[in-house]
């Protein structure tokens, strides 16, 4: 069986990858995993390590069972790389016993044929990740809450923490950390107390901003300022019209200060 997780909200792809390897590891599952990061591999290597999946995938466990393979980035790699996958897929006949799971952060994998060959020759249980707009991501932060740290959080508190996070969810999960470990007697989260707690944190804001910055991240800067902006730290004066604006829109609009 094939299992494929991708999509840009790396986020939930990743909750869910853990969830599932979890679950394998509670089943003793035989576990191999391959991170196939552009970064650290070149192709040479990247085919390498294919040879190694292919060796372990054609040996059967001594005493039967279910073999789970990992492959993380695949997609982000050359075509050579991909075509290799393909055929030891394709060659592969003992597929009952053997899981893959295709842990990818964009959808590269429908730009190849590979993706056409999984569904051809494999089972394929497939969940693509898209990014969460506002109405969604409400009761997912909720649930995220009440499921990861046992915080019953408020539709209103909620909405707010996604946007003072700036539409992040690694960045809600550690606020949602910090609010559960500074009072864990605290359960019941509403959008005043959210006010209260991370208003507090200006000079760290203004810390991770100067971060960004002399890491050349505009991404990131942009993200804290908002996040300032939204709490009413930050105002500035700036282009033709001379009127007070946010930072982040005149960065945007390409003002220099």
């Amino acid at each position: 069986m094939i299992l494929v997780l991708h999509g840009k909200d790396t986020f939930r792809s990743l909750r869910k990858y853990r969830q599932i390897r979890e679950q394998a590891e509670r089943k003793h599952v035989d576990l191999s995993e391959y991170d196939f990061d552009p970064q650290l591999l070149d192709a040479r290597r990247a085919l390498e390590m294919l040879d190694q999946l292919q060796t372990q995938m054609s040996t059967p466990l001594l005493f039967g069972g279910t073999q789970f393979f990992i492959v993380r980035r695949l997609g982000e790699q050359p075509k050579s790389v991909l075509q290799k996958v393909q055929s030891i897929l394709k060659d592969h006949t003992d597929r009952e016993s053997v899981v893959v799971l295709f842990l990818e952060y964009q959808t590269l994998l429908k730009k190849h044929t590979l993706y056409t060959t999984l569904h051809k020759v494999f089972h394929v249980k497939e969940e693509h990740f898209s990014a969460l707009n506002a109405r969604e991501a409400v009761p997912f932060v909720r649930g995220l809450g009440g499921e990861e740290y046992g915080l019953q959080i408020d539709a209103d508190a909620a909405k707010h923490l996604w946007e003072l996070c700036g539409n992040d969810l690694f960045g809600v999960s550690n606020a949602l950390h910090k609010l559960r470990s500074y009072d864990p007697q605290r359960t019941h989260i509403t959008r005043e107390y959210i006010i209260e707690f991370f208003g507090q944190n200006t000079e760290e804001k203004i810390f991770e901003l100067s971060r960004a910055l002399l890491q050349q991240s505009p991404s990131e800067g942009l993200r804290v300022l908002d996040s300032l902006e939204r709490q009413g730290e930050a105002k500035i004066c700036g282009g033709e019209e001379k009127r007070i604006m946010p930072p982040s829109e005149g960065i945007r609009r390409g003002f220099r200060f």
